[in-house]
C-alpha cells in the first residue's frame, strides 16, 4: 500500500473519519491535539503533500516547516518543548544528516522519520543516525501510528520525569541532610524520596532507578545505602524502612 493508494482516504477526512478516529472523543487522536504538540520538517521530494496530508490526519495541530527553515524548526521545538519532531521525505542520506546535525539540540524530544516505500536498508540507515523510529507511513495504519507515537512519547515523558528528581535543587535538598557529605548515589537516593515526602517509594523502584545502566541494585545494597543515607540525615528528618513495601523519608513529630 502507497501514498498513491491512500489518496482517496486522505481527500475524504475533512468530510469523515479515519478507522474512527476522528469521531471518538475518547480516542488518543484527541490527545495528540492537546498534549502531543509536535513539528514536521518537510524535504520537499516525491509524496510531499499526501504524506503532510495524512500527518495531518493524526496530529491536527502539527507545525509544518519546509527543510530550509530545519534549524528554526529544531530550535523552537527545545524551547518550546515540543513532544515530537517528525522529519519527512525519502531521502534517507539527506534526512539523517538534518537528524545528526542537530542531534544535540533535539536529545530530549522524541524524533520519527516519516517515509513512503522505502527499502529497509534506508530505515535502518534512519535508526542508526539517531531517529526513534521511522515509519513507512503508506504501509501503516492510524491505529499503528497513534500506538507508536504514544510509546516514543513515553519514553521520554519517563525520562524527563526520572531527570527532574534526580535534579532536585540544592537548596532543596540541604534542608534535609548534610549535602557536602553524600556521594552521588546517596544523593540520588535522597532525592528520590524527597519527591515523594512522606510516602512510601517501593522498593523495586529504588533498586531499578539507583542501578546502573540495565542492572538493578540488590536489595542488600540498597540496605546499605540507607544505612549511610540515614546518618548524614539531618536531626529532624528520618528514613523509616516499611516492611515488604519500601522506604519513607519524613520529619519527625517531637
Amino acid at each position: 500500500m502507497t501514498l498513491q493508494s491512500i489518496a482517496p482516504i486522505v481527500a475524504s477526512s475533512a468530510a469523515g473519519s479515519v478507522s474512527g478516529l476522528a469521531t471518538d472523543p475518547a480516542h488518543d487522536r484527541v490527545i495528540f491535539g492537546s498534549e502531543l504538540p509536535g513539528r514536521c520538517v518537510s524535504l520537499g521530494d516525491r509524496d510531499r503533500t499526501l504524506r503532510e496530508a495524512r500527518l495531518h490526519q493524526m496530529f491536527p495541530d502539527l507545525v509544518l516547516h519546509p527543510v530550509s527553515d530545519a534549524q528554526i524548526a529544531f530550535a523552537l521545538a527545545r524551547r518550546c518543548q515540543d513532544a515530537l519532531i517528525l522529519i519527512t521525505g525519502n531521502d534517507a542520506p539527506r534526512m539523517a544528516r538534518l537528524l545528526r546535525d542537530d542531534i544535540q539540540t533535539l536529545a530530549r524530544i522524541a524524533k520519527i522519520a516519516v517515509v513512503d516505500d522505502m527499502h529497509p536498508t534506508r530505515r535502518a540507515q534512519l535508526l542508526m543516525a539517531g531517529f526513534d523510529d521511522v515509519w513507512d507511513i503508506g504501509r501503516m495504519q492510524p491505529e499503528e501510528m497513534v500506538a507508536r507515537a504514544r510509546a516514543v512519547w513515553s519514553r521520554y515523558t519517563n525520562w524527563r520525569g526520572s531527570n527532574e528528581v534526580r535534579n532536585r535543587t540544592r537548596e532543596d535538598l540541604q534542608m534535609l541532610a548534610r549535602l557536602n557529605e553524600l556521594t552521588a548515589t546517596e544523593r540520588q537516593f535522597l532525592a528520590l524520596l524527597a519527591a515523594d515526602m512522606s510516602d512510601v517509594v517501593p522498593y523495586p523502584r529504588l533498586c531499578r532507578e539507583l542501578g546502573k545502566g540495565p542492572q538493578l541494585m540488590s536489595s542488600g545494597h540498597l540496605k546499605t545505602l540507607a544505612s549511610f543515607l540515614r546518618a548524614k540525615l539531618h536531626p529532624h528528618v528520618e528514613l523509616v524502612a516499611v516492611p515488604k513495601m519500601g522506604y519513607v523519608l519524613r520529619f519527625r513529630t517531637k
